[in-house]
């Protein structure tokens, strides 16, 4: 009886336990196949989710119509040159025409006071160098009169000082000497300067005398001649008064001429622009439609414009490069084979 609870005992743990077991080896099971779908799931989402890239600027530039821009801007570039030489042109001929005349009387006016200050120049210093030449021996003999007056005294002085010992001069007389004699030095040397700017004054003078004499003599002739030189143009204007009118009607012709050009000019200019920017954005279409037909073949979710490349165009594109590209594992560079599209 004992042996057979004992038995009974044994038997329920060697089923629970096998239950046990086999409940462990299900749940794991289970947990395995979770995570195997899961990666699958992944898997999948990246196979189906790519996202694909263009290199905007690179297409841009392999376009079959690429070319077509560029000649459309250089022909721009022509036109907004010949604008500006229209109005640098006109500008020029209203000035040639205003001041033909007066500009030339004063330049010719202007050179005779010009070359007459150089001649009055020229003849002042031949002055100044003949005044001096003509008062040199004068000046000379009055400093050596002014020399003479003082050098007897100033030589008796030095003959003593140089004789003291004998004579037995004192110090105190020999200090007297000494001071008489550079009095006498100093007199002399006023004397010499009073006289020396007494005739730098009368050449000054001289001078101021000629200049005013020379000065009013050249106003005269170059009055005189102004005069004459007036009345030549007053004549030439009137006798080529018929010529001078036509001359300038014809210059208001081509300044009309000119002006209607220039606004032809801008018409064409603003044409060319609208020109330029229905090409860039027939392009732009071009490839918008293009990379839609890579996406449905590539089946792709979305399509970037890649900027990064932005800056090598010449040209701006800024209105229609909108968006940001965010790079990553998922995505797919279709450059090449948009290029290829586009070139079908």
């Amino acid at each position: 009886m004992s042996l057979t609870a004992k038995q009974q005992i044994k038997r329920k743990n060697v089923i629970l336990g096998t239950l046990t077991v086999g409940i462990a080896v299900i749940a794991l099971f289970f947990v395995i196949r979770h995570f195997y779908k899961s990666d699958a799931a992944v898997k999948t989402t990246t196979k189906t989710n790519t996202v694909g890239i263009v290199k905007l600027a690179d297409v841009i530039k392999n376009h079959p119509r690429y070319n077509d821009i560029r000649k459309l801007e250089g022909e721009r570039s022509q036109i907004a040159a010949q604008m500006s030489s229209i109005s640098h042109a006109a500008m020029l001929e209203g000035k040639i025409r205003n001041d033909s005349f007066a500009n030339f009387t004063q330049q010719k006016a202007q050179m005779r006071v010009d070359i007459s200050n150089k001649i009055l120049q020229n003849k002042m210093i031949d002055k100044e160098k003949q005044l001096r030449e003509q008062l040199a021996p004068q000046k000379a003999a009055d400093f050596e009169k002014i020399s003479s007056k003082y050098q007897t005294p100033i030589f008796n002085y030095t003959l003593q000082l140089d004789n003291a010992k004998n004579l037995r001069l004192s110090p105190t007389q020999i200090d007297e000497l000494n001071s008489k004699m550079m009095q006498l030095k100093k007199e002399r040397a006023a004397e010499i300067h009073k006289v020396g700017n007494a005739y730098e004054n009368m050449i000054k003078q001289a001078l101021e005398d000629y200049y005013q004499a020379q000065l009013k003599e050249m106003q005269a002739k170059i009055t005189d001649a102004n005069k004459k030189d007036a009345m030549a143009m007053e004549k030439t204007e009137a006798g080529f008064s018929e010529q001078q009118t036509a001359m300038l009607k014809q210059q208001d012709d081509k300044l009309k001429q000119q002006k209607q050009d220039f606004l032809s000019l801008q018409k064409e200019l603003t044409d060319k622009n609208d020109e330029i920017k229905a090409l860039k954005e027939a392009i732009y279409s071009d490839i918008r439609s293009k990379a839609a037909i890579i996406a449905q073949k590539e089946h792709l979710s979305i399509i970037f414009a890649d900027r990064a490349t932005e800056d090598l165009l010449d040209w701006d594109w800024n209105e229609y490069l909108k968006e940001q590209l965010v790079v990553s594992r998922t995505t797919k560079d279709i450059t090449s084979e948009l290029i290829t599209e586009l070139k079908k």
